[in-house]
């Protein structure tokens, strides 16, 4: 019969130190009154209580370093005669997870807990007044921090590299927030500033990659360089009129950012403040203040009470419902308002703005409305972009001096005389097919033809026919070498049925001389007239004279 032997090998277990008072240096003050705890053993683990008194005296800090390196301490009690935590005092303790620190404590110094990487809260005790420059730097599971209303300070970069804070309040009394005090802390949603802060120093929130809202108190004078650098998840922020200069690169590589409201005058910029924040649009409101202009530190600025905006029954949309009538010059109409879109012209939304010389509609905007630019008569230039469908009744009629327009494929209606009694009109495009058209669209204009593309020929009847009260042209038959209008093409096109008045055998030809490098577009070269004798014959009623060779 085989036994089966059990062999039992004895168990080796190494176990660290626990922590304890053995493990600790006291160094006692010039004046024998009072200890500084000043190191600890780095093989110390577990959990540690710093005693409040050491040989009957208290223990009234935490030195430089005495903590440094420590890795396998757990959790730590500060005893309640601590006033102070030394400069890097618990630096790259990695396996730190809980502190508790005494109300005694008023300062905690320089780098203080310095990537106590496991540290997830903490609690600053009132009393502290100031958070020492990189006191939390890359402390990176730290989710929440309460900061007491008694500090008035917080250091450079003092929560640098936080990444695992979402959120944090900053009490009412700190005047100063230090250079990157929260620069890369990446998951930070929110944070509100105090009314008691002057100045967001350089790089602040740089790189805070999440944060979507924040406010700036109107205590804020001065927005410094690259504060809010690379914030890719703001979409708005408001500046207040108390702010008078923003540093360089202050909102750079604000990815998203759409809306950035002026609520005074327009403050210094540095160079490069929006470098990298492409869809950045400034507002302005003119009657608040002062220095601005149509476009601003590189970026579009439009004046807000310019235009009254209207918001959709769904809440999700603006239309633009109104504009100033003493709105001048250039205009361009924002694409975004309150971060939402603008799609819509509105109704007699610039009626007798006569000032207004050119104006350009975003690729957000579908519809003009009804009387939209009605008697804008000083306008020249106007872009319609290819997001429009819908063009209202006389929605630029009476814009008599508009010379040229070019309708996109995107439209696909045009209303009755919507470019009516633009008295300078001498040429319009057609980039798509032909769109349902009104009556007396082009009625008292100067165009006598319509461009269209070869390809949409058909839908306009044809190059020849009529649309609109217009000739049908060819676009692919101009100003190619190899393939231009004949003469008789253009003689019929130009003067086939012009209608003249006979009296008395004579008749005064009035014409207008036009001019044009392509055959494409023309331009008003002067007028001719010539009195000419005409055989009326016995039983003629009408006549009409046409171009010969």
């Amino acid at each position: 019969m085989r036994f089966k032997c059990l062999l039992i090998l004895p168990l080796l277990v190494a176990s660290l130190q626990a922590a304890s008072v053995a493990d600790l240096t006291f160094t006692l003050n010039g004046d024998s009154t009072e200890y500084s705890m000043t190191y600890c053993l780095t093989s110390a683990s577990g959990s540690l209580g710093i005693p409040s008194t050491y040989n009957g005296l208290p223990v009234t800090s935490i030195g430089h370093n005495a903590f440094d390196g420590n890795s396998s301490l757990t959790s730590i009690t500060i005893g309640n005669s601590v006033t102070s935590i030394g400069t890097y005092a618990f630096n790259n303790c990695s396996s730190l997870t809980s502190i508790t620190i005494p109300n005694s404590v008023t300062s905690i110094e320089d780098g203080a807990f310095y990537s106590c990487s496991g540290l997830p809260s903490i609690t600053i005790p009132e009393g502290v007044t100031s958070i020492g420059s990189s006191a939390f730097y890359s402390c990176t599971s730290l989710t929440s921090i309460a900061i007491p209303d008694s500090v008035t300070s917080i250091g450079n970069y003092a929560f640098l590299g936080c990444t695992g804070l979402t959120s944090i309040t900053i009490p009412d009394n700190v005047t100063s927030i230090g250079d990157g005090a929260f620069q890369s802390c990446s998951n930070l949603i929110s944070i509100t500033i105090p009314n008691s802060v002057t100045s967001i120093e350089d790089g602040a929130f740089y790189s805070c990659s999440s944060l979507s809202s924040i406010t700036i108190p109107d205590s804020v004078t001065s927005i410094e360089e690259g504060a809010f650098y690379s914030c890719s998840g703001l979409t708005s922020i408001t500046i207040p009129d108390s702010v008078t200069s923003i540093g360089r690169y202050a909102f750079g590589g604000c990815s998203n950012l759409a809306d950035i409201t002026f609520e005074g005058d327009a403050p210094t910029f540095g160079t490069n403040v929006f470098t990298g924040s492409n869809s950045a649009t400034i507002y302005y409101d003119s009657n608040n203040g002062s220095g601005w202009s149509n476009n601003v530190a590189g970026r579009p600025a439009v004046q807000t009470n310019t235009f009254t905006y209207t918001l959709n029954g769904g809440s999700t949309e603006y239309s633009v419902t109104d504009c100033l009538g003493t709105a001048s010059g250039s205009l361009d109409i924002p694409s975004t308002y309150n971060g939402l879109p603008v799609t819509a012209i509105g109704n007699s939304a610039f009626q007798s703005c006569t000032n207004l010389s050119s104006i350009t509609i975003p690729d957000s905007v579908t519809s003009i409305g009804y009387q939209a630019f009605l008697f804008c008569n000083g306008l020249t230039s106007i872009t319609i972009p290819d997001s429009v469908t819908s063009i209202g009744n006389e929605a630029f009629s009476f814009c008599n001096s508009l010379t040229s327009i070019t309708i996109p494929d995107s439209v696909t209606s045009i209303g009755n005389q919507a470019f009516a009694h633009c008295t300078s009109l001498t040429n319009i495009r057609f980039d798509g097919i032909a769109p349902t058209i009104g009556s007396l669209v082009f009625s008292s204009t100067q165009v006598s033809y319509t461009v269209i593309e070869a390809a949409n020929a058909a839908t306009y009847g044809g190059d020849g026919a009529t649309y609109g009260g217009l000739f049908v042209l060819d676009r692919s038959k101009i100003a190619t070498a190899a393939n231009l209008y004949t003469l008789d093409d253009i003689k019929e096109l130009r003067a086939g049925s012009t209608m003249i008045v006979v009296e008395n055998g004579q008749a005064t030809l009035s014409m207008e001389v036009e001019k044009s490098d392509d055959l494409g577009i023309w331009t008003t070269g002067g007028t001719a007239s010539v009195q000419v004798n005409v055989d009326q014959g016995e039983d003629k009623k009408f006549f009409r004279f046409k171009m010969t060779e």
